[in-house]
């Protein structure tokens, strides 16, 4: 079977069709730029490779001691302000064609929102060097770039919040720079989906339309469709304030009554992320000017999403026990905690529960680890599945877990108890052998605030139920009595 070839990434593709009309040729030596064309056509392009080309792209211009081995370290804005200075002087290269060479470039070494910045703020710069606009635009232009940068840093301060609160301030920061009536953000389940969510912000609220499915005939569907194939550029081109056309007309209505003027940019985060960002204007011709900014913003965001969509993975990451998915002793007991102190503050009642697998070393032993973290999975799923929503279930250590009752007293702790030891006896375990087996818990309990003053007591009693359990035979709930009960 022929061994199927990587597709070449765009920026490759790119810097191939420059070198091959050796517009860069007389910067470089003869074996610097065979040098160069070999790098250019690697099939395989790891992060040295990369670097490698970067270096040998750079290395004779003004920036030699800018660029430290193979890696381009933060001094990076230079490097690029230099670069883009060069190729505009010398070689006549247009600000569209620059802008394209720096998102090439940004794909694979530069942060994405110091390359707006940075673009955003050299296209001015070049501008006002050579006298090219009037007084107006210097201060349409350095309103722009005063914008960008304000919106750019608002966003990114959101990067710990939620995912909903960082779309809601770029809808809204968005709609204020725009002078907007609406903006309005979508997200697809998957990186080819058309359903998804739709966020839409007027006057400063953010309403949310969850599993919005994309009609087939929708403009919305049509524009997502486009970016697959790589034609958005086209699409947009006939959105601007020339109209965008009876085709789209019923669909954008829909959702933004009496829209004259629509801004629309797909998010641009390739198999992470779908969707697109746009605003709307009732009035014609709102936009003019704007696409660029407008790009610089959508690029922004979608990184802000996925950056805070990957800060509450790690986050939830760093809270779960990786065997059985619930919470880890770590999380479990800051939980307890709280809730011990919520309970004591307002008055409420708090119980917790200790439960412990019976004889699971011999588990272990018979039919192998793997086998026990089956196990553990299943029993830790059967007892989640028996608990309330406010409940809290977490593995405390080995094959014990525990859990914490919300305003729950005695009498209730001790059904809960006896409901999961009984629902685990009477289920018989798939573990991955012929015939499944059969497990049973044991379990102990407490609560506050009839038996105990802390919750280090709490646990402590609780634990002591368990134990006697295991004394009385297994497979049962136990209850020692209050504190005061035992110290007697």
């Amino acid at each position: 079977m022929k061994k199927q070839q990587n597709k070449s990434p765009q920026w490759l593709e790119d810097f191939q069709l420059f070198l091959a009309e050796k517009q860069w040729q007389h910067f470089f030596s003869d074996s610097e730029w065979q040098e160069l064309l070999a790098l250019s056509q690697k099939e395989s392009w790891d992060t040295r490779a990369q670097s490698n080309f970067w270096e040998r792209l750079l290395i004779n211009w003004e920036t030699r001691n800018l660029v430290k081995s193979r890696y381009v370290y933060p001094q990076v804005r230079q490097i690029l302000q230099k670069y883009i200075e060069l190729l505009h002087r010398d070689q006549g290269w247009s600000l569209e064609q620059m802008n394209n060479l720096l998102f090439a470039l940004a794909e694979t070494q530069i942060d994405q929102q110091r390359k707006q910045l940075i673009f955003w703020n050299f296209e001015y710069e070049k501008k006002a060097e050579r006298s090219q606009i009037t007084e107006s635009e210097n201060e349409h232009a350095q309103a722009e770039f005063y914008n960008l940068r304000k919106l750019t840093e608002y966003i990114s301060q959101k990067t710990l919040q939620t995912e909903k609160e960082v779309i809601h301030h770029a809808l809204d920061g968005l709609m204020g720079i725009l002078d907007a009536d609406y903006t309005a953000l979508f997200l697809g389940e998957d990186p080819r989906s058309t359903k998804g969510t739709f966020y839409v912000c007027r006057q400063g609220q953010l309403e949310i339309f969850p599993d919005f499915q994309l009609s087939n005939n929708s403009f919305w569907k049509i524009y997502l469709r486009s970016i697959h194939k790589r034609t958005d550029s086209q699409l947009a081109e006939t959105m601007m304030s020339d109209g965008f056309g009876s085709a789209a007309e019923k669909s954008v209505h829909d959702l933004f009554p009496e829209t004259q003027s629509l801004l629309i940019q797909h998010l641009r985060l390739p198999d992470l992320l779908n969707g697109f960002i746009l605003a709307c204007s009732q009035e014609a011709f709102a936009f003019d000017g704007f696409r660029q900014f407008f790009h610089v913003i959508a690029t922004t965001v979608a990184h802000t999403i996925q950056n805070t969509r990957l800060h509450a993975r790690i986050n939830e990451m760093a809270i779960r026990d990786a065997v059985t998915g619930l919470y880890n002793r770590h999380h479990i007991d800051e939980r307890l905690r709280h809730s011990f102190a919520i309970s004591k503050r307002y008055n409420r009642e708090l119980s917790l529960i200790m439960v412990d697998i019976d004889h699971f070393k011999a588990c272990n032993d018979t039919y192998g680890h793997q086998a026990g973290d089956v196990v553990l999975r299943e029993v830790a799923q059967l007892m989640q599945n028996r608990l309330r929503a406010t409940d809290v279930i977490g593995r405390y250590g080995g094959e014990e877990f525990m859990i914490i009752l919300q305003e729950t007293g005695h009498p209730g702790a001790k059904i809960v108890a006896e409901n999961l030891v009984r629902k685990v006896h009477q289920s018989l375990l798939d573990i991955g052998l012929e015939d499944p087996i059969k497990v049973t818990v044991s379990a102990g309990f407490a609560s506050y605030p009839s038996d105990v003053l802390s919750a280090d007591q709490l646990v402590h009693l609780a634990d002591m139920g368990l134990y006697e359990a295991k004394h009385q035979g297994r497979n049962r709930v136990c209850y020692t009595g209050s504190v005061q009960d035992v110290l007697q």
